[in-house]
């Protein structure tokens, strides 16, 4: 039967070398989760805030900031930032953190110190990096 749908291109696309694994076209992927969104949403919720999990689990910080930011799970976006705030610093990953800070709600940071303290360090170090970004009207002129 999956013969015969990748015969026909069916939806499928063979994946790798050996040619034996397949994936689904992106197209009716995207009509499967949004079929699964429609008609099983609380469902899908729960597999998502999964793999939200896993995703922390593993330090892809990203994919599960968009997922839980998706799903509007705000406590689990700020353990998160708190989780990876010091890397993504170390990492130079300022402009991602602080569109990240920006996501939270009001006042939210300022009743998390792991979350002041990030904010600060960021501050710091994008000052340090790029001091007209901060303080200044204009980058100064090469000299």
């Amino acid at each position: 039967m999956i013969a015969q749908a990748q015969s026909y291109n069916l939806f499928i696309l063979p994946v790798g070398e050996d040619g034996l694994t397949m994936r689904y076209h992106n197209l009716f992927r995207d009509f499967l989760q949004e079929r699964m969104q429609r008609d099983f949403s609380y469902e899908t919720a729960r597999i998502q805030l999964r793999l939200a999990d896993v995703y922390r689990q593993r330090g892809d910080w990203e994919r599960a900031f968009n997922l839980y930011h998706r799903l509007g799970r705000v406590d689990e976006m700020m353990l998160l930032i708190e989780r990876a705030g010091s890397s993504m610093i170390s990492s130079g990953r300022l402009v991602t953190l602080g569109a990240w800070l920006e996501e939270l709600p009001i006042g939210s940071v300022e009743n998390r110190p792991g979350l002041l303290s990030i904010q600060a360090r960021r501050s710091h170090d994008a000052r340090r990096s790029h001091p007209w970004d901060c303080h200044s009207p204009a980058r100064p002129s090469p000299g």
